[in-house]
């Protein structure tokens, strides 16, 4: 990877975990995320995801991590 295309993918990592972030507030703010790692080439469409999370007022915390690979 050069290092013009690897800022791009850190810079569309970083607005992927935003987006996530400002959805869960709009849609489900009952869901506190507490880690977001986003990893991996999205110009590529390779993508790896994953939140460390709590249910607000329950002290249910657990992880989701989902992998994106498209051709």
């Amino acid at each position: 990877l050069s290092s013009s295309s690897a800022a791009s993918d850190v810079y569309k990592r970083q607005a992927i975990d935003g987006e996530v972030k400002e959805s869960l507030r709009n849609y489900f703010p009952q869901v506190i995320p507490i880690n977001i790692n986003t990893q991996g080439e999205p110009d590529r469409n390779s993508v790896t995801f994953s939140m460390r999370y709590q249910i607000q007022d329950t002290g249910i915390e657990d992880t989701v991590a989902i992998n994106f690979e498209l051709e």
